[in-house]
């Protein structure tokens, strides 16, 4: 093997461990997004919950105003 065959082997190692590696940040980001969403969408289910129940209190509160309960 000469010195142009071994140069272009150990490109070739480089190359697929290069390519390994961003297939594991590939999964990791993804997975990472995964999570982010999934917070998201718990995050927005309890602002709804939040704003909900809110609205019903400032519903009895106007309520009562409307019938001079204080």
């Amino acid at each position: 093997m000469n010195d142009i065959d071994r140069l272009e082997q150990r490109l070739s190692e480089c190359f697929e461990a290069l390519q390994q590696r961003m297939e594991v940040l590939d999964r990791r980001a993804d997975q990472r997004f995964t999570e982010i969403r999934a917070k998201q969408e718990e995050d927005i289910m309890l602002l709804k919950a939040m704003s909900c129940q809110l609205r019903g209190r400032v519903e009895r509160v106007e309520r009562r105003a409307g019938r001079g309960v204080t």
